[in-house]
């Protein structure tokens, strides 16, 4: 599968497969161990009306349930320098209201 996705994308050989794989497990057991998922969600889509008035619809890059309730996971790539991530970050908490709106 991970294959399939680099040739689609023109990356074949440019990433290595099991380095990949390696990472995705990484992130699933930061997962499990993080929050105790009921349920892990991958590319989940939503839509809803927000403020009565515009329709938004997206993806959501992973939605985990737990008993204390969701947890929106939303990955970003930025090449910039560390000190700048959290300014970065905190430029797409619209897009996250609007996923939480979504969501509940």
């Amino acid at each position: 599968m991970i294959e399939g996705v680099l040739h689609r994308y023109a990356q074949a050989g440019a990433l290595s497969v099991d380095e990949l794989l390696a990472s995705g497990m990484r992130f699933l057991d930061w997962v499990r161990s993080e929050f105790e998922p009921l349920r892990i969600l991958v590319e989940w889509p939503v839509s809803a009306v927000v403020d009565n008035v515009q329709r938004m619809e997206g993806w959501i890059d992973v939605l985990i349930e737990t008993e204390a309730g969701w947890v929106i996971v939303d990955h970003k790539a930025y090449p910039g320098p560390r000190a700048q991530w959290r300014r970065v970050a905190l430029g797409y908490g619209g897009q996250l209201e609007a996923y939480r709106c979504a969501v509940t």
